[in-house]
């Protein structure tokens, strides 16, 4: 933890030991200074569950406009009150913060967890089918427009690099005649192909070129090829 992090922990315990109001449940005004919200916490409406007071705390720091928050060590319900710009109000409920359900290195989007390998180890499509289910998951299977922008967007704005292919969990069963998922064994009803790029007899398995991660298209590659992988569970 750097000096500015330590800082930050110290005024909002020393907050916490000064400051007790009386909104309900363990409310208290903070002070807030830098942003010491857990990176593996969510965003979400109104009300959640917070691991502590403590975490509570850090989400009103690190919230612009927080007056006041209250948190209920029997629930683990921390609600975040903002101060009213248009008037002299009470304090509207705003954004809290949650766990996040998923564990560390997976990521919450969209109601999924999903793991983004994108390390020096390349790996066939089996391959990264196996790694993903040693990990408790499978490779992705985007079934929707809205998935599928859920997780391009997720690659796009945080910079993953654009020099390999993704593997995800499509591919051709010679058996059915047809593009199936591999985990939920259905076939691709949706499908989002790169225009020209759906198989003419040289690829078996479904992955994003690195050239669409934007708009996550999809190309068929042969099986053997090594490539990245996004696994969900």
């Amino acid at each position: 933890m750097n000096l500015s992090s330590l800082a930050g922990v110290l005024c909002v315990l020393l907050t916490l030991y000064n400051s007790r109001e009386s909104h309900g449940t363990s409310s208290l005004f903070v002070t807030k200074s830098s942003s010491l919200i857990p990176s593996d916490w969510l965003s979400v409406s109104n009300t959640s569950q917070a691991k502590s007071e403590i975490h509570c705390a850090f989400q009103c720091q690190g919230t612009g406009g927080c007056k006041w928050f209250k948190y209920d060590p029997e629930t683990l319900e921390c609600v975040v009150h903002m101060e009213q710009t248009d008037g002299p109000h009470e304090p509207q409920q705003q954004l809290v913060f949650k766990k996040s359900p998923c564990e560390e290195t997976w990521v919450y989007l969209g109601g999924t967890c999903y793991y983004f390998y994108a390390g020096a180890n390349l790996l066939n499509y089996s391959e990264a089918s196996s790694a993903c289910v040693s990990l408790g998951g499978y490779l992705t299977e985007l079934t929707s427009a809205d998935e599928t922008n859920l997780v391009g967007r997720y690659l796009t704005e945080n910079n993953f690099p654009q020099t390999e292919n993704y593997w995800i969990g499509g591919y051709h069963s010679e058996v059915k005649n047809g593009f199936y998922w591999e985990h939920s064994d259905t076939p691709l009803n949706y499908t989002n192909w790169f225009p020209g790029k759906l198989s003419k007899g040289n690829g078996k398995c479904v992955c994003i070129p690195w050239s669409t991660l934007k708009a996550v298209e999809w190309d068929d590659k042969t099986c053997f090829n090594e490539f990245w992988y996004i696994c969900e569970k």
